[in-house]
């Protein structure tokens, strides 16, 4: 009797998974209590394919399959290999096309026991490759770090039985999961990850890519209600006005120079400070060791760009920065007037510049340290706001213009050494 009811169930799966393309992550977990039973690692059901004994040889055109086959021990088993396999153990494994132009008469000719597909392979693709080899599997990725595990013991299964498979699975996710669980950012920031500019191609809040984001020190601008990649450009523009921590546009390679030249997008601080940066695309999809190398470069990525200090050009205005430089209201001198002219060309100084320091140029220091992101925010004019202050990569002002001067409400500053009466 238990043997006819197993019987149904598997008849039931197969037809399933043959209807939805054969998805691991869910098929092979459905079948995962009814194969305990048989206490036995072969043979392996996953959807419609039986898998009898350990598999020899794969072909992978899905690049995080490949990522999380790595990752388990199994890249010496990989035979063949699409172009977005791009991974430094696979570079000399051969190329099989592409995973949306996948060379299937190539795949065909080299027999591998099992071929892992993507599921953005074309259906039509995927069925002719089904029909032309032993084994075809497509794999669904793991929506969130919980999901982890099921992903990789359903793999680990299929490539070393369902006993010891799911304990190499275990013990692999454990190790990655444990390096990106350890993993400490030493920064906070805002900011999102867009593969275009269509308002498609964004990173939310319901994808994978959203924890690794977190885990990297990033906060997600991406709403709750921003779903399936769907997050409207207006988002990002509303975003960058706010003030708080500094804000970045990541983005997939080549994507820069059009979101430097976007109309929307071009008048933004993140494009006028320079803080849009290119990250390749798999750091955010990838869950094998590249999950780990994805979060060392992002933080990387952006500690570099913040830690920028430029070229200083204090000798250009001629003053020179010591340790112990203080200046606040009613400070006057030549270095005041350094201080003022860097201020002027930096659009900062609603005032000419006179050599004293009075209230405008406490205002004008306050807004360039506010703008620049300094710890200190009061106006006056330290050493590590003199340091950013006459350094190339300093933030100008977003505004180049003058207050217009109004001789009946001018307010002025007064030299405590001089009776004239300076116009603001």
């Amino acid at each position: 009797m238990t043997r006819k009811i197993m019987a149904v169930i598997f008849a039931a799966l197969t037809v399933l998974c043959a209807v939805s393309g054969c998805d691991i992550k869910n098929s092979v977990s459905e079948i995962k209590d009814i194969v305990k039973e048989e206490k036995k690692d072969f043979p392996v059901k996953a959807g419609y394919c039986e898998i009898e004994e350990e598999p020899e040889s794969v072909v992978v055109l899905d690049d995080n399959a490949a990522d999380i086959l790595i990752a388990c021990g199994y890249a010496d088993k990989i035979k063949g290999r699409s172009a977005e396999c791009s991974q430094i153990e696979l570079e000399d494994v051969r190329e099989l096309g592409t995973v949306l132009k996948p060379e299937t008469d190539k795949i065909k000719k080299l027999k591998a026991d099992i071929v892992f597909v993507s599921t953005r392979t074309d259906y039509r693709i995927y069925e002719k490759i089904k029909s032309e080899n032993k084994h075809v599997l497509r794999i669904s990725d793991a929506d969130s770090f919980d999901d982890f595990k099921n992903v990789y013991t359903n793999i680990c299964r299929i490539m070393s039985g369902n006993i010891k498979g799911e304990k190499i699975g275990e013990e692999k996710c454990s190790d990655i999961m444990n390096s990106v669980i350890r993993f400490e950012s030493d920064i906070v920031v805002r900011g999102c990850y867009i593969y275009g500019l269509d308002g498609k191609s964004a990173v939310t809040p319901d994808m994978y890519g959203n924890e690794v984001l977190s885990l990297a020190g990033v906060k997600n601008i991406a709403a709750e209600d921003d779903l399936g990649g769907n997050m409207n450009i207006s988002r990002i523009v509303n975003a960058d006005k706010q003030e708080g921590f500094p804000f970045y546009i990541l983005c997939s390679e080549g994507l820069r120079s059009e979101i430097l030249n976007n109309e929307q997008l071009k008048s933004t601080n993140a494009v006028r400070k320079n803080r849009v940066i290119e990250i390749p695309a798999e750091y955010f999809t990838r869950q094998g060791k590249t999950a780990v190398r994805g979060l060392q470069y992002i933080v990387s990525a952006i500690k570099s760009q913040s830690s920028s200090s430029g070229k200083n050009v204090a000798e250009d205005y001629g003053i020179e920065i010591t340790d112990d430089m203080y200046f606040t209201v009613e400070s006057e001198g030549d270095a005041v007037m350094a201080i003022q002219k860097r201020l002027d060309d930096l659009g900062y100084l609603p005032i000419k510049p006179t050599g004293y320091f009075g209230e405008s140029t406490a205002d004008a220091v306050k807004s360039f340290q506010v703008n620049n992101e300094l710890d200190r925010r009061d106006g006056i004019a330290d050493t590590e706001t003199l340091k950013r202050l006459f350094s190339t990569s300093a933030f100008s002002s977003t505004s180049q213009a003058r207050k217009s001067e109004k001789p009946a409400q001018q307010s002025t500053e007064v030299s405590t050494f001089s009776t004239t009466i300076v116009n603001r």
